[in-house]
């Protein structure tokens, strides 16, 4: 797995191409978008003992081939004192991302061990991020999958857009 985990300013992860990359899916049991569909590259952006946000990051121009997609966590709120207590910043932690140029084909073996029917790669959303552009990305999937694409808390997002 390839992660931007809090605190990352200006991030950029491109060209890479992943083949069988699988993300143990059982292992996010308090999100059933995560554990759906998991995520060979992610970004968690949240309160962790302080401010660790995630602003301007770049997904461009990986491959994915019977792996697990692009997943951006987003965990925002409560409010916790590290960042400001009830007064404080609750998020979004995930603002101002490009997703883009992005092939994704196949089912990784995590997804099939872990979910019935088994999702395909996708670029996937949870929580109430900002400001995300993810466009030009290219779905494949396999039959008796279900398909990949945009999942998860798209509607949420606030001034984002989403277009293969």
């Amino acid at each position: 797995m390839i992660q931007f985990f809090g605190v990352t300013l200006g991030g950029v992860i491109a060209d890479n191409h992943i083949t069988d990359g699988n993300v143990n899916h059982s292992q996010h049991t308090r999100d059933p978008v995560a554990r759906k569909y998991g995520g060979s590259m992610r970004a968690v952006g949240e309160c962790y003992h302080g401010p660790a946000p995630l602003f301007g990051l770049e997904y461009l121009g990986n491959h994915f081939v019977r792996s697990d997609g692009i997943f951006l966590q987003d965990n925002h709120g409560p409010a916790d004192y590290q960042c400001g207590g009830p007064h404080g910043f609750l998020g979004p932690w995930i603002r101002w991302a490009a997703v883009r140029r992005n092939s994704f084909s196949g089912v990784s073996l995590a997804a099939k061990a872990h979910a019935d029917p088994p999702a395909c790669g996708a670029v996937t959303l949870s929580g109430a991020s900002s400001d995300i552009v993810a466009e030009h990305d290219v779905f494949e999937c396999d039959g008796g999958a279900v398909s990949g694409g945009y999942e998860g808390d798209i509607a949420a997002c606030e001034r984002c857009t989403f277009r293969p």
